[in-house]
């Protein structure tokens, strides 16, 4: 099925399609006038993914095949989901993902504390 996640929360909607877990086919950047045609459009059933906040970046990065945080080895063991859950999600997320020296994996980590 098709996945859209959108962020709804500036004047111009971004829109990220996936029709395979971990890829993203298609982005874009719509207007409303547009983002309304767009969704009279689809003609397949589509799983909509729709957020007016920082979890839409959570959405997208799962989309996309990461989204996934860093847990304590302890946590990870007894929690294997916790970490693409979005009660785990750093409050303040960084913009840009990042490699994690301790295992390579693409993550995004919670943005420098001076610029909060």
């Amino acid at each position: 099925m098709k996945r859209i996640a959108v962020d709804l929360a500036k004047s111009v909607y971004q829109v990220a399609e996936s029709v395979r877990a971990g890829v993203v086919s298609q982005h874009r950047r719509l207007s409303r006038e547009a983002f309304g045609r767009y969704i009279q459009e689809q003609a397949e059933p589509v799983e909509w993914l729709m957020e007016a906040c920082g979890t839409a970046q959570h959405e997208r990065d799962l989309v996309e095949g990461f989204g996934e945080v860093y847990l304590p080895f302890a946590l990870a063991r007894k929690y294997p989901a916790a970490p693409r859950e979005w009660g785990w999600q750093y409050v303040f997320p960084a913009t840009q993902r990042s490699t994690d020296p301790r295992s390579g994996a693409q993550r995004r980590h919670h943005v420098d504390e001076k610029r909060v």
